[in-house]
């Protein structure tokens, strides 16, 4: 049928702390009630999509509290402010009360009491320019300490129209 509109990805950016990652979010052995912040990530110059699929995948170095969370949140920035005034750069969150200026938009909840890998994803709008993401360990003990245990994406969708 003419002028149906599809998505389309695009390219996934890798946050993470392994040398290999687009931008870096060092998110290994944070401990229980504590934050961090990944780098900030530029989007590109508009135009650009505003949805985003998001992957994330965790452990967690002992076991967690089963149905608690590791919740992700999203500090918006035009480049000059950023949602929370949480910074730039890759760093411990100084304090949890800079999350209320900043937007949960998933988490990944402990669904088994062991260190397995746990999974969730979803999609998120990003309207500015620059976004940080924000993880805040919620799951009852410490993440796990190896970079390569903690993986976060972030895909942009595009609409295309078909003739």
């Amino acid at each position: 049928m003419a002028g149906e509109l599809y998505l389309r990805e695009g390219a996934a950016k890798k946050i993470n702390g392994e040398a290999t990652a687009d931008y870096a979010w060092s998110m290994e052995a944070v401990g229980n009630g504590a934050g961090r912040i990944s780098a900030r990530i530029d989007l590109g110059a508009a135009p650009r999509p505003y949805l985003y699929r998001w992957r994330c995948k965790c452990a967690w170095q002992a076991n967690p509290t089963k149905g608690n969370a590791l919740k992700l949140y999203k500090s918006e920035s035009d480049g000059t402010y950023e949602d929370g005034d949480i910074g730039t750069a890759d760093a411990a969150l100084a304090s949890a009360d800079a999350l209320v200026n900043c937007r949960q938009f998933g988490q990944v909840v402990a669904d088994t009491a062991d260190t397995s890998d746990q999974i969730a994803g979803g999609v998120v709008e990003i309207h500015e320019r620059y976004v940080s993401i924000i993880g805040w360990n919620g799951g009852g003990a410490a993440l796990d300490a190896t970079d390569s245990n903690f993986v976060f994406t972030l895909t942009p969708i595009y609409d295309q129209q078909q003739k």
